[in-house]
């Protein structure tokens, strides 16, 4: 492998993984070690794939549990509104149109090739397409809740869904710098502990507010 003598995360990388220096010019060369301590860095891998296999899991299973309450709390009336306005908070979840997946393709990549300086750049101009992107859309979202158009309930939740959508995105940023930035197991842990806050604090503010609680459990 060659590597900038500066791209310091790269050579740790590649040293944790049994590769020490050969030669140095303007580029540091480095050999695989046979006889290094490979595995390790194997179950390292592994294990922050189960981690976050795991957290995914739990993800998917607190989501069947607040809507099989929800569907109970709410009654067949507010609960299909409730899965009609989900389907604008899945694709209102694209309106960074892309940004997002080119941060998480471009950061491993400039990081790999020594470019780590700009990697800030990349991140500052991902988050911030992407949070004016999205609050275009929250902008209709909330036209759309103060038009006549839509009986009370259905207003007041169109309002509410357009700070929903900025929480989402903010938070969904965040999700793809972690994957960017490979920290796996950190996202594991953020993943559980934001999926269990969220449906513990969801169910009872639907249990005090009544609808309109779904909405200030995201945020």
């Amino acid at each position: 492998a060659r590597i900038k003598p500066d791209n310091h995360a790269s050579l740790r990388a590649f040293a944790k993984a049994g590769y020490l220096p050969f030669a140095e010019s303007e580029y540091k060369t480095l050999m695989l070690h046979t006889s290094a301590p490979q595995p390790t860095g194997r179950r390292a891998i592994v294990r922050q794939i189960m981690q976050f296999a795991g957290a995914n899991l739990v993800v998917q299973a607190a989501r069947f549990l607040k809507n099989f309450f929800l569907a109970r709390m709410l009654g067949p009336s507010l609960f299909g509104l409730w899965n009609g306005l989900q389907v604008i908070l899945v694709y209102g979840g694209n309106a960074h149109l892309g940004a997002l997946h080119a941060m998480n393709r471009e950061v491993p990549q400039r990081r790999g090739r020594g470019e780590s300086d700009v990697i800030p750049q990349i991140a500052r101009v991902s988050l911030t397409f992407t949070m004016l992107a999205t609050a275009i859309v929250a902008a209709v979202l909330f036209a759309l809740g103060l038009s006549p158009w839509f009986d009370a309930v259905t207003a007041g939740a169109l309002r509410l869904l357009a700070l929903v959508l900025l929480a989402q995105q903010l938070y969904q940023f965040f999700h793809f710098w972690f994957r960017a930035d490979e920290k796996f197991a950190l996202l594991s842990k953020v993943l559980i502990f934001a999926t269990v806050l969220e449906l513990a604090v969801t169910l009872a503010l639907v249990r005090v507010l009544g609808f309109n609680g779904i909405f200030y459990g995201f945020l």
